[in-house]
């Protein structure tokens, strides 16, 4: 199958299940947020992808008052992995994962991303759809989890005081201070 009829199958089968379900779309990814929480299905394109015939996928979630790297406010979709702290390939999403999950330190470092040789393929539709399925059912179960003090619990317990880490540790602890601050 070549690009072209990858992309149509990937807006029917994947992209328009996420959007029934509230995702916005952001070029070739999309992302739901909600109280504050933002869950990005990033789909990634790899140098020379055209000649390969394969793109990669990767889930990702962060809070919406979390800096950058740089320590700017998040004004835009962001589409480096590395914004992310929490980050999952969509095939290692299920109910016994979430039972058993926590974070990994995986910032600025080779990371696991589903990659598709579409290709190889001569039909991709099934595989998208097992994918929005597992995003809509297990994905948005994920972010119900972590919500800002189990993130911060779980970055504190699981991280390696990366620089990354340092920063959003700062944010999460700030802004749970400020919701303190609001309900005393």
């Amino acid at each position: 199958m070549d690009a072209n009829q990858f992309n149509i199958q990937y807006e029917h089968s994947l992209v328009r299940p996420l959007r029934e379900v509230g995702f916005r779309v952001h070029g070739q990814s999309l992302s739901y947020a909600k109280n504050q929480t933002v869950l990005a299905m990033l789909r990634l394109q790899m140098k020379f992808s055209g000649l390969t015939q394969s793109t990669r996928f990767l889930l990702c979630i962060r809070h919406e008052f979390l800096r950058t790297l740089e320590r700017h406010s998040a004004t835009k979709f962001l589409t480096n992995p590395s914004e992310y702290p929490f980050k999952l390939p969509v095939s290692a999403l299920s109910q016994e994962t979430l039972n058993t999950w926590h974070y990994e330190p995986i910032n600025l470092g080779p990371r696991n991303y589903d990659t598709l040789a579409f290709g190889e393929l001569n039909d991709a539709s099934a595989i998208l759809a097992e994918m929005a399925e597992n995003i809509i059912n297990s994905g948005l179960a994920w972010m119900a989890y972590l919500s800002p003090a189990e993130a911060l619990s779980q970055i504190k317990k699981h991280g390696e005081s990366a620089y990354a880490e340092k920063g959003w540790i700062e944010d999460y602890e700030a802004f749970l201070k400020s919701i303190d601050a609001t309900i005393s």
